[in-house]
């Protein structure tokens, strides 16, 4: 099988069943025990009460059979895939049913899409090593390990839209999906006619038997392939048979916005809604100690100013333009007495790090220092800001408790939808079970969107108008003042060229501060937050691809109170 289609696999191969020695026995009792230490922690971090993601697919519409989490099939043919990522102007809801389309042999102009409800089930493990967190290693214990950690990642059920991950991710679980559910639909129409699957072939939504001269569509067949086993190894195509991968097909969610039926978070608009405006303190990462809003109150329209703990205050008026005009009028005083960041001050202090004598060491391939020092080459040095995100669509989400029902239902579109959930029931002092969130397409994320602050502004503010929907929107101003920002840096790079233009060595020194570690303080990560072991601020550059045969990648990192994301 060729390199680009070889499958991982995630159970133990033959050949660690033959001949076992001394050795590999002692090995495998320390896997083991490391698996129970996985399993362990898997245990703890499991959400409860999913894992049942077809059936919660199959559920959404009334007729459609599911056949798994991703493809269910209505009588009539028609053929709904689940896209489980977020929509923000990337294509996820064309390209992922492609892959399913591709492995399923849909007829695409039979097909459509739906977000997939919340389940543990679409967790994303591309966002961990991007989904090889033992690189190019291969063999049992690479292969264990990636095992027991995707275990660990399906308890934890982070349904992530992060880091370019979702095509990586998908192509490993939606392929398969596809091919599963093709092979149902085989054997329920080999069962049907009392001939082997293996003399069958599929093609545009249908089962065709040659010999026979007869075929039979999906739509018919799904009833009774939704009752079979499916395939435990499920054989995706050879790349050289696709007819929808690789194609330039019209993208699914086009009609929908140029119709304007498309429904992102600010579209929400729900029968007796309040609007509301937020005011945080005027330190980017500060508490408020306390604050005025007699004038607020005053203001026409308003409805009523919440106190949102010590992080923010909002007005909650019968219009957005309302809410924002009356929140310029609360007067904030900070809680906090740590010095005011000053980009200035901060580069230079940025500049002198480059010099730390200690700096975490990424990669130290060869004798890049003594090379450069006996041939020092040329020496640059690069500066950039912080830089806020800026998303299209203004930053939003909508809220509404019912207090009867105990119940907190949300409209959001977020990166991290099921950390949405999980932040918002925290803050209304519910359980996950008792928090609904439905998504919304994303006027643009760019890392933005992963956050949770917004999510947590609308729960805090639902819970004390309950009965009321509330649709919480970020003016422009507190969304550039309050981002979490894109993290300042400089990186300081020597290098010699040879004349026949290539590289002999490379040091390369950054000095910033660590998003995975600055995102671990607010929100559930399954990353590490150990600043001086965050390799992605190096991304590009300490996995190189190219061949320097002396090279070092060495980072500094940095902390200034201020908040810094994806």
């Amino acid at each position: 099988m060729p390199a680009s289609t070889r499958r991982r696999s995630h159970t133990l191969p033959r050949r660690f069943l033959m001949g076992i020695t001394r050795r590999r026995l002692i090995y495998s009792g320390l896997a083991a025990g490391g698996g129970l230490v996985v399993y362990s922690a898997a245990r703890m971090l499991d959400t409860g009460g999913d894992g049942d993601a077809r059936t919660k697919f199959a559920a959404t519409t009334v007729d459609d059979i599911g056949l798994n989490a991703w493809i269910k099939i209505a009588p009539d043919g028609h053929i709904t895939f689940g896209v489980h990522r977020a929509e923000m102007g990337q294509g996820v809801t064309t390209s992922l049913p492609m892959m399913l389309a591709e492995e399923l042999d849909a007829d695409w102009d039979r097909i459509s899409y739906e977000f997939t409800p919340l389940d543990k089930d679409y967790y994303n493990f591309g966002v961990m090593g991007r989904g090889r967190p033992f690189g190019d290693a291969e063999g049992f214990f690479p292969d264990l390990g990636t095992a027991l950690l995707r275990r660990v990642f399906h308890a934890r059920g982070d349904s992530l839209t992060l880091s370019s991950t979702s095509i990586l991710d998908a192509y490993d679980t939606l392929r398969p999906a596809g091919a599963a559910a093709r092979a149902l639909l085989v054997e329920a129409a080999a069962r049907r006619w009392g001939v082997p699957a293996a003399a069958l072939r599929t093609e545009r939504s249908r089962v065709f038997d040659d010999t026979a001269q007869r075929s039979a569509g999906y739509g018919e067949l799904v009833a009774a392939a939704a009752q079979l086993e499916p395939p435990a190894d499920p054989q995706p195509k050879d790349p050289a048979d696709y007819r929808i991968i690789g194609r330039s097909l019209p993208r699914l969610d086009i009609p929908a916005k140029v119709d304007g039926s498309a429904m992102f978070g600010i579209d929400i608009d729900l029968p007796d809604m309040l609007y509301g405006a937020v005011v945080h303190s005027p330190v980017a990462g500060g508490r408020i100690a306390a604050y005025d809003a007699g004038a607020a109150e005053q203001f026409p329209g308003v409805e009523a100013v919440l106190p949102l703990g010590e992080v923010a205050v909002c007005v909650l008026a019968h219009d957005t333009w309302t809410a924002m005009q009356a929140a310029r009028q609360i007067v904030i005083e900070t809680a906090d007495d740590f010095e005011l960041a000053d980009s200035v001050e901060l580069r230079n202090t940025f500049v002198a790090a480059l010099d730390d004598p200690e700096p975490a060491v990424f990669r130290d391939d060869g004798e890049a220092l003594t090379v450069l020092q006996d041939t020092p080459g040329q020496t640059r040095t690069y500066h950039w800001p912080y830089l806020a995100h800026a998303t299209m669509e203004p930053m939003n989400c909508t809220a509404l408790f019912d207090a009867d029902a105990n119940h907190l239902t949300m409209w959001v579109g977020s990166q991290a939808i099921t950390t949405a959930q999980q932040v918002a029931a925290a803050q209304a002092g519910l359980d996950r079970s008792q928090v609904t969130v439905h998504r919304t397409l994303l006027g643009g994320g760019f890392g933005r969107r992963a956050e949770m602050d917004f999510v947590e502004r609308a729960a805090a503010a639902a819970m004390q108008m309950p009965g009321r929907p509330l649709k919480i929107t970020y003016s422009r101003e507190q969304d550039m003042q309050h981002d979490m920002y894109r993290p300042m840096g400089v990186a300081r790079v020597q290098a010699h060229v040879q004349d026949d233009g290539k590289i002999l060595a490379m040091d390369y020194r950054l000095v910033t501060q660590s998003v995975v570690a600055s995102f671990a303080t607010r929100t559930p990560s399954p990353r590490p937050s150990d600043a001086a072991a965050d390799k992605t601020v190096a991304s590009g550059i300490y996995d190189l691809i190219y061949d320097v045969p002396n090279m070092r990648v060495a980072f500094s990192p940095q902390y200034p109170h201020v908040p810094v994301g994806y």
